[in-house]
This record gives C-alpha cells, structure tokens and sequence, in this order.
C-alpha cells in the first residue's frame, strides 16, 4: 500500500470514527445533566485530537498505551474526565458535531508537515520542508 493510501485511509477512519464517537455520545448523553462543571471543551478537544493521533500512528499496543497515559498525564484529565464530558454534552448534537469538527481540524494540523521558515524571512514566506 502507498504511502499516499494510507494516509488517505487514515483519514477515512478518522473522519468516520468521529462521526461514530458523535453519535455515540449523543446516544449515551441523552437525558443528562447538562451543568457548566467538569472538562473545559478546549481540553477535551486537545485530548481527543492527540489520543486520535496516536491511535493513527502507533501500531504498537505497549506503545499506544504508554501514549495515552502520557497524553492524559500531560493535559492533566483522565479518561473518565473526557467520557464524562461526552455524556454531559452528549445530548446537545449540534454541539458535538462542533466539537469534533474542531477535533479533526487538530489532527490534520498534527499530521501537517510542519513548516520551515528561513533564517531572517518572515512566517508568511514559510516554504514547505523538502
């Protein structure tokens, strides 16, 4: 398979895995609380979007766990912070499809080959890596 394939597949399973997780969680947050309390979106959208990105990258389940318990660490939450928050705004499907638009538009900027920009040159004159 092309390298070029797998990404493309890669990004069919993302984008299919959030409209799943979406739909999921508007299922299971039917009814609920719907209190400001708890996970702010904008580390949930973070700790999706990583944990999503390893789950792309890593093949390796050792690896794959060690990444997510890093991630978690590192944004300071936990699993049943993010599962809480979906079942907190579940319900609210307008606002989950938001979320999880945010949520790929953040894995594509992590898969994005970071840009190069020249000694002295501005950001806007940023030229892709070789």
């Amino acid at each position: 398979m092309a390298v070029s394939d797998r990404v493309s597949l890669r990004r069919l399973s993302l984008r299919g895995f959030a409209s799943v997780a979406a739909i999921a969680a508007a299922a299971a947050g039917f009814g609920c609380d719907r209190e400001p309390a708890g996970l702010e979106a904008d580390v949930y959208v973070e700790a999706m979007a990583r944990l999503t990105y390893a789950d792309i990258q890593l093949f390796d389940e050792d690896r794959l766990d060690s990444a997510r318990v890093a991630i978690l660490s590192e944004l300071d939450t936990s699993a049943e912070a993010l599962v809480a928050f979906a079942e907190r705004h579940g319900d609210d499907v307008a606002y989950m499809h938001a979320i999880w638009t945010r949520i790929r538009q953040r894995v594509d900027s992590l898969e994005a080959p970071p840009l190069r920009v020249a000694p002295g040159d501005s950001a806007s004159a940023a030229t892709p890596p070789p």
